[in-house]
């Protein structure tokens, strides 16, 4: 798949009326990248402590991998909506790399988007194995 393929839409953890991905999808998104943004060496923890009366505030945004609508040449796969809003196909990032990897599809492919994703999971599975 080409960065075509990509979409450039979703920005901020949005409700599932708005954004469509179900809640139980964001959940384990969320769970499987351990609340840290899943680009490549960015250490930034994707909530923060309210104090009260204020709530934690998710900071967290869900990135869609591949595109809504296809623009890229004939052969390529296009997911159904409920493909698209799946756990397999949605990438957490922090608000500057959402921006980045949005303004720079050339850069940050459907491959590369992927690859980023399954590290990160594994970084956050090494560092949670045996911790408790």
């Amino acid at each position: 798949m080409t960065s075509n393929e990509r979409q450039h839409c979703c920005r901020g953890f949005l409700p599932e009326a708005m954004m469509g991905v179900p809640v139980h999808e964001q959940k384990i998104l969320f769970a499987k990248s351990g609340n840290r943004c899943a680009f490549e060496d960015c250490p930034r923890i994707l909530t923060a402590d309210g104090s009260p009366p204020d709530r934690i505030v998710v900071l967290g945004e869900v990135a869609h991998i591949v595109a809504k609508v296809r623009t890229a040449p004939a052969g390529s796969a296009l997911l159904t909506p409920e493909e698209r809003n799946r756990y397999d196909n949605l990438i957490l990032l922090c608000a500057q790399h959402h921006q980045l990897i949005d303004a720079q599809p050339q850069t940050y492919t459907v491959q590369r988007l992927h690859a980023m994703k399954e590290e990160h999971e594994r970084w956050v599975a090494q560092r949670l194995d045996g911790c408790c």
